[in-house]
């Protein structure tokens, strides 16, 4: 009965509910450049003390990239760790339908209602769905059905350099909690519900050559290329530190102590080989480039590799480790060109993906011995995070109440046993021992990485607008609450 009343209450409420969202997108919070990221943190702490955390703070851990916690203690039996962000990516220069932070209400077929703008899909329109679900329970019931602590990070886009202190500003309390919980719009077009119970370890760093810790070329700064009969570049001596570390393809590391990590592979249970399985009959006669996460038709892959085909591609992509260079600066990068520069500096971003049980620092500190043992002791390693992987239990209480109530919405549930991204949400969990769901819920939207992001709000037979989202979220609060722990 108190679902109901809480749905009647959603419903009345929508546009009020839609026009929260709308503020939230409106709030520029780019944390490549640090445009408006302490007033969206500021911003969604006001959101919590109105939903009515005991508890609220601005986490500064000395940088410029403001968590924000909150608790709200319902004292219930259950406690719910909620993770997001609240950064964005840059608008980008592709050109948009409407401004990128206006979050314009627009038709976009087949959906009669959308709000597009930077962050709708990633991360703010399920946030602030999120906080309206709950504000809607607390409106009507006075209370929630679990006590949730909210720590929310603005530098999720860099990799979340930040997270693991803004955990330690918080570990006693976060000691509390029986899992960790970040629904997300997770629906493909066709309105099934995709929930990741695993993640592979992130490494994100960059390695970089300069002059001045090498002692060779230009020292402060670029010299002209025409000096490069009698000046040593930093360029090729990132260029030749970066081909050390891989074979001639560029399939895997060469550096001791990781060769190993290259070939192994996961060993299945019964139960996680079924899941896998399932994924591969019910991709059985799809297009790769639309059902692996990342991939996009619009930029299909011809040949993947090693020449994987068929069910290989799916099962490499969940188990295989991955050392990608994702970027690669030297010289001037600007608009237009400057031409003939011998640089002073080179820079190549690197994120590694891995199971394993070598940890992510001890990876990191056998990047660091073998660029020394190959002479290379001057190239710089800047570690901007590093997350071990982890895999949550598909009976724990948190996943068997997340898919229990998207059946009961009548959407299918597509179990990945894991997937090939990584946070620091997976890590904490693993961390603090217990289960975790990011991304998992209703909701659908899409172009989140280039121009007019958008979220939808009107939806149709297929996939749910905001009001049924919040009351997903609603139902989900009470199942979970009086969910039998799972093993």
């Amino acid at each position: 009965m108190a679902n109901e009343l809480v749905h009647a209450f959603i419903d009345t409420h929508l546009n009020e509910h839609i026009r929260k969202v709308q503020e939230l997108i409106q709030q520029p919070s780019v944390s490549l450049d640090g445009n408006g990221l302490r007033e969206c943190a500021d911003l969604v702490r006001q959101r919590l003390i109105e939903l009515g955390c005991q508890e609220t703070a601005m986490l500064d851990v000395g940088d410029d990239y403001p968590g924000v916690w909150g608790w709200l203690d319902a004292g219930a039996a259950k406690t719910i760790l909620y993770y997001s962000h609240y950064d964005v990516r840059p608008a980008g220069h592709e050109k948009w339908s409407s401004p990128p932070y206006a979050a314009a209400l627009v038709e976009k077929p087949p959906f009669r209602c959308v709000v597009a703008g930077r962050g709708a899909l990633v991360a703010k329109g399920p946030l602030q769905a999120w906080l309206n679900a709950l504000l809607s329970i607390r409106r009507v019931t006075g209370t929630l059905p679990v006590n949730i602590m909210f720590l929310i990070e603005g530098a999720e886009i860099l990799g979340s350099p930040n997270y693991l202190a803004l955990v330690r500003a918080r570990e006693h309390e976060l000691k509390r909690a029986d899992a960790l919980f970040s629904p997300g719009a997770s629906q493909n077009v066709r309105g099934q519900v995709s929930l990741a119970l695993g993640y592979k370890g992130l490494i994100y760093l960059e390695l970089e050559a300069l002059s001045d810790v090498w002692g060779r070329g230009p020292i402060g700064g670029p010299v002209h290329s025409a000096t490069n009969a009698i000046v040593d570049s930093p360029a090729w001596r990132l260029a030749h530190a970066l081909a050390t570390m891989t074979d001639r393809q560029g399939m895997r590391l060469t550096v001791s102590g990781l060769e190993e990590i290259f070939f192994e592979r996961k060993e299945l249970g019964i139960e996680e080989r079924q899941m896998v399985q399932k994924l591969q009959a019910e991709f059985a006669h799809g297009n790769w480039n639309a059902m692996i996460p990342g991939l996009d038709p619009s930029t299909p892959v011809k040949v993947f590799k090693n020449d994987l085909t068929g069910d290989k591609v799916l099962y490499e992509y969940l188990y295989a480790p991955s050392a990608n260079i994702s970027g690669l600066r030297s010289g001037y990068i600007g608009p237009g060109s400057k031409s003939f520069l011998l640089p002073h500096s080179a820079v190549a971003t690197m994120d590694i993906r891995t199971i394993t049980d070598l940890g992510a620092l001890e990876i990191v500190s056998k990047i660091r011995e073998h660029l020394d043992r190959e002479g290379f002791p001057d190239i710089r390693i800047h570690t901007h995070s590093a997350y071990d992987w982890a895999q949550t239990n598909p009976h724990a209480d948190v996943v068997r109440a997340t898919v229990q109530t998207i059946e009961e919405y009548g959407y299918p549930a597509i179990l990945w046993p894991i997937t090939a991204f990584g946070g620091p949400w997976a890590h904490i969990a693993r961390k603090l021992d217990i289960p975790f769901l990011r991304g998992a819920g209703l909701g659908y939207g899409g172009r989140a990485a280039t121009s007019d992001e958008f979220y939808v709000i009107e939806g149709n037979d297929t996939v749910p607008g905001l009001a049924q989202v919040e009351c997903f979220y609603v139902d989900l609060l009470f199942n979970y609450a009086h969910t039998d722990r799972g093993e």
